[in-house]
């Protein structure tokens, strides 16, 4: 089907990243809860992309007080594994993918 996963964010009084995945299914109309605590950590401020293979990529963020440095894998069932460190840790980036080629552009970094 077609969902739109919805992974971390903020919480209601924006002060504390959350570490929640939700899944919207278009042709339901509906809201699952996929898993909580499916990122090791709180984050907000994260770029994710879809991959092909049943796994989201979710890269940097922050936790509130530090900005994080890693790329972490994602399945769809919410299980997270690292991926890979990310020179300079940053936050709020966009990600696309064109021509088969990721590009993550912008974003605060660490430094």
């Amino acid at each position: 089907g077609d969902f739109i996963y919805v992974m971390g964010g903020y919480s209601e009084c924006e002060q504390f990243p959350e570490d929640f995945m939700e899944k919207y299914d278009i042709s339901n109309n509906t809201w699952t809860v996929v898993s909580h605590e499916s990122q090791p950590k709180k984050l907000a401020g994260a770029s994710a992309l879809k991959a092909n293979n049943g796994e989201i990529f979710l890269i940097g963020g922050t936790n509130g007080q530090h900005v994080a440095g890693e790329i972490g894998r994602i399945t769809f069932d919410g299980e997270y594994s690292l991926f890979e460190q990310l020179p300079p840790a940053r936050t709020d980036s966009q990600m696309v993918t064109v021509g088969g080629v990721t590009f993550l552009a912008g974003g605060i970094d660490a430094e």
